[in-house]
């Protein structure tokens, strides 16, 4: 406990007689009895004394405590009085009691705080200030103890708030959202990290700033009238905002704004909470896209077989008339032009189909390089003289699996769209990369998984689009374009094809600044080949064997029929599968081909094929189809190297694709 340096010999005074020797001063009795009363007094004041009072010797034991010693610590002053410091703080040992003696003996005087042990274990924080003290010879330490038991709680609870309040701090400084503190007039007063991320704007930069500086102009005054009534009242307002960076581009945030009361109740600030939603709305963008081009998808596959079947007819009629009359050029004349309508109205079909991902694919492993250098020369003509075209190839570049003459298709419809897009010329930049997609990235596209793509990146410096332009230009028979000079199926049928070859499109574009379109397609290992389509003969060679026609709709059967009697060959007929059956058990020794629709009521076509293979192992086939994806649900669709012949046909092409599969 501790010591002081005060140097009392004795409680009385001595006198010197006039020799100079000592002798004992006689006090009158009334002065010796004000002192006793004194002494009383101050012993009563000491006991009675709310902080606890210990005198300890120096071999460590209780000479003398007062009341408040034994009610906080709990003992009685008999057991206190035969007990050591060392028994009341559990901190000490009987070497750093005596060394805490002589520091105490140097000093005069120490305050620090300790730790007392109470009768039941339990322990009491206290303050003691304890003095060296001498008297008759001896030493003593004289303490004062004083309970903070509640000081050390309040203290407690205040580094508690302290350490909340910074966790909450940092919290606020590492929040991935974005959050801005502002003042009631809007000023901003406080911006965390993340909102210098999301904005372009740094703290210092913001601070003392409007929260207007991020306006974009998407939104008219009553949007932002009710956002400030809202607030004022003491309501959160919480909504879907567009808003541009610093560096001018626009996003979109979804934000919550909470009115902050001050002691008196008045509204003194406004924190706000934001988070970029832009990607989210690219995704929602993306799928609502595939959704629309789904049930369009399910509306032209509805009537793209009927509607295929009957192109068919109309398409082979026309050309067996025109062999009837080339005499008449007027009447050749009118049958070529409904001839061409109808190829416009099968092209159309074919791009609903396409844009859809509905449309039949015949893959093979390609390296783009060579497609596009092959393809050159048409894309010049579609180009014309005052637009330079501009090829990148890419010398290592990965190959990719795809359909060569949809993708010629995607050319087509792109370079097309840059033509319009620079009435006065420019330059059309075709250009092939190797690229692999992180998690990232993958993610800001619907559908689309990290891996190996190849690019294909198609550039014009034309006018460009602006933001709602772009918003819907894979949208179905949306178009810029004047009436009559666009169907709005270009830029769907790329998105569709792309999407259905398992890649992904993706367009950039500001007005003024040209556009482009990149294309994502998945790497494939293997050797790149390519394989050339055969032009159409317009006199595609005939034969003499017996091939048997098998198809539900009696006026393709009519049209196939005449077509293939008229090229030598022998014919026979079945508008079902049944009965085809029974005229192959009568003719089958004669029949080199069938020719068959894949649907057809009862089953299909490669069911039929399986049986009369069984009889005839060397019999060879010819599918045909105005929708092969209705065959995916009887497992007729056919496999990629089977011969196939899409509908609408016409005669040369029927002819020419029989011949083949004959031939092969």
């Amino acid at each position: 406990m501790g010591g002081g340096n005060s140097d009392t010999r004795g409680v009385r005074g001595a006198d010197n007689d006039r020799e100079g020797r000592s002798v004992p001063s006689e006090q009158p009795a009334e002065t010796r009895r004000s002192e006793d009363r004194i002494l009383r007094m101050m012993k009563v004041a000491v006991d009675e004394a709310a902080d606890a009072v210990f005198w300890v010797g120096k071999d460590a034991r209780f000479i003398y405590v007062n009341a408040a010693a034994c009610r906080t610590l709990r003992y009685s002053r008999s057991e206190l009085l035969s007990m050591t410091v060392l028994d009341v703080v559990p901190s000490l040992t009987a070497e750093k009691w005596l060394e805490h003696w002589d520091k105490l003996k140097d000093l005069g005087s120490a305050t620090f705080d300790s730790m007392h042990r109470r009768k039941d274990s339990s322990l009491l924080p206290v303050e003691v200030s304890v003095s060296y003290q001498e008297f008759g010879g001896e030493e003593y330490h004289c303490a004062f103890a004083r309970d903070i038991s509640r000081r050390k709680l309040a203290d407690q609870k205040l580094r508690d708030s302290e350490q909340e309040f910074r966790l909450q701090a940092a919290a606020l400084e590492s929040a991935a959202n974005a959050i801005v503190i502002t003042g009631r007039d809007g000023r901003i007063v406080w911006t965390n990290p993340a909102f210098s991320t999301m904005t372009g704007y740094a703290a210092e930069e913001a601070e003392g700033e409007n929260p207007r500086v991020l306006k974009s102009g998407r939104h008219d005054d009553a949007f932002y009238e009710e956002m400030w009534e809202t607030i004022l009242s003491g309501r959160v307002w919480g909504g879907e905002i567009i808003n541009r960076r610093k560096d001018g581009s626009l996003y979109t945030e979804e934000m919550t704004i909470t009115p902050v009361r001050d002691d008196a109740g008045a509204i003194s600030h406004f924190i706000a909470i934001k988070r970029d939603i832009s990607d989210r709305k690219s995704l929602e963008a993306q799928l609502r896209q595939a959704q629309k081009m789904e049930a369009v998808g399910q509306l032209a596959g509805g009537i793209a077989h009927d509607f295929n079947n009957l192109l068919t007819g109309i398409i082979g009629y026309t050309q067996l008339l025109k062999s009837r009359a080339k005499e008449d050029t007027g009447l050749g004349e009118d049958l070529r032009k409904i001839r061409d309508l109808a190829e416009r109205a099968a092209s159309l079909t074919r791009q609903l189909l396409a844009f859809s991902r509905k449309q039949s694919l015949r893959p093979l492993v390609v390296d783009l390089n060579s497609l596009l250098d092959r393809a050159s020369g048409m894309l010049v003509r579609l180009l014309g003289e005052d637009i330079e075209l501009v090829f990148e190839p890419e010398p290592y570049l990965w190959p990719t699996r795809v359909d060569p003459v949809q993708i010629e298709q995607v050319l087509m419809n792109l370079v097309v769209n840059a033509r319009d897009a620079m009435p006065d010329g420019g330059t059309l930049t075709l250009e092939l990369a190797n690229a692999e997609l992180i998690s990232e990235q993958a993610a800001r596209q619907a559908g689309v998984q990290p891996g190996s793509y190849v690019t294909l990146s198609v550039t014009d410096n034309g006018h460009g689009m602006d933001a709602d332009t772009m918003a819907r230009i894979f949208e179905p028979f949306f178009t810029t374009k004047e009436v009559g000079k666009g169907t709005g199926l270009g830029l769907p049928t790329v998105y569709g094809i792309v999407t259905q070859h398992g890649g992904n499109v993706l367009a950039f574009s500001e007005p003024g600044q040209g556009t482009t379109f990149r294309i994502y397609l998945p790497r494939v290992e293997g050797d790149a080949g390519l394989a050339l389509e055969a032009n159409g003969s317009e006199n595609a060679e005939g034969g003499e064997e017996t091939i048997l026609v098998v198809e539900d709709e009696q006026r393709v059967l009519d049209v196939v029929r005449r077509v293939l009697e008229s090229r030598g060959y022998e014919v026979l007929t079945a508008a079902r599968p049944e009965e085809a059956e029974e005229l192959f058990a009568k003719n089958g020794e004669d029949v080199s081909l069938l020719l068959t629709d894949l649907v057809m009521p009862g089953y299909g076509g490669r069911l039929l094929y399986a049986k009369l293979r069984r009889i005839r192992p060397e019999l060879k086939v010819l599918y045909m189809s105005g929708y092969p994806e209705r065959a995916t649900s009887q497992g007729e669709r056919p496999s990629p190297d089977e011969p196939y012949l899409p509908k609408p046909f016409g005669p040369e092409e029927l002819a020419q694709a029989v011949r083949e599969t004959l031939d092969t």
